[in-house]
């Protein structure tokens, strides 16, 4: 009997996405997406076997369902940022529903990688309703973000002129939160749980995270918005 152990199980989801390879190129290739955006979409499941590698010490795929957005034709990697499309009005944010004109917005997402630079984030914005627009065939004019990321206690922490706060900066938070702990310790220290005892910090960051948990606080998801030029 095969169990969830057999590394032919945990690679299993790997190799199903490689055998679509070129059934995903060609599609990108009929909605008029650009070769370098999906080279970078496609790449994003290598970052995530590794990934999944530093975090359980072991072969696989710890999100098969998050690869699945990329292989399905759902999600866009542009430059230093994601996109997939959504509406507004079918249940996606609906705290937003009458605050942003507009029914189909991009999902924006933050992939591991590069720091999040000012001119890496303005590249990537300015070049993302145009990928969009191509494989929709509407114009998208509004990005949504839910993130760890848009954590205001951040601030309290970083200095004004770090990444973080500079991304901040560009969203107009919705009154949407929700629990952060176990999304900051999956992204700042790769580690599958809160487990302050089980990681050691050594940036600013990791000291923050763990800092505001000692102090009996809490990190918060938060969901911002923004115009795309």
């Amino acid at each position: 009997m095969i169990s969830a152990d057999d590394p032919r199980v945990r690679c299993a989801p790997i190799y199903a996405f490689l055998a679509t390879v070129d059934v995903l190129r060609e599609r990108h290739r009929s909605r008029g997406v650009p070769e370098d955006v999906t080279a970078a979409t496609l790449a994003d499941l290598g970052r995530h076997v590794a990934k999944t590698r530093r975090m359980y010490g072991r072969v696989g795929l710890d999100l098969p369902v998050w690869i699945a957005l990329h292989y399905r034709g759902s999600l866009y990697e542009v430059g230093r940022l994601q996109y997939e499309t959504a509406y507004l009005d079918s249940g996606d944010f609906p705290e937003l529903v009458g605050v942003v004109d507009e029914r189909l917005v991009a999902r924006l997402h933050i992939p591991a990688g590069e720091p999040l630079s000012a001119d890496a984030v303005d590249a990537s914005l300015a070049r993302a309703g145009e990928v969009l627009s191509a494989v929709t065939g509407e114009r998208v004019r509004v990005a949504v973000c839910t993130s760890w990321l848009l954590d205001p206690q951040l601030r309290d922490y970083l200095p004004p002129e770090s990444n973080i706060r500079a991304f901040q900066d560009r969203f107009v938070l919705s009154d949407h939160e929700g629990p952060g702990d176990a999304d900051m310790f999956r992204f700042v220290f790769e580690c599958p749980e809160v487990a302050p005892d089980r990681v050691t910090p050594v940036t600013r960051l990791q000291h923050a995270v763990l800092d505001l948990l000692k102090r009996g606080g809490s990190w918060r998801v938060r969901t911002g918005w923004l115009r795309l030029p």
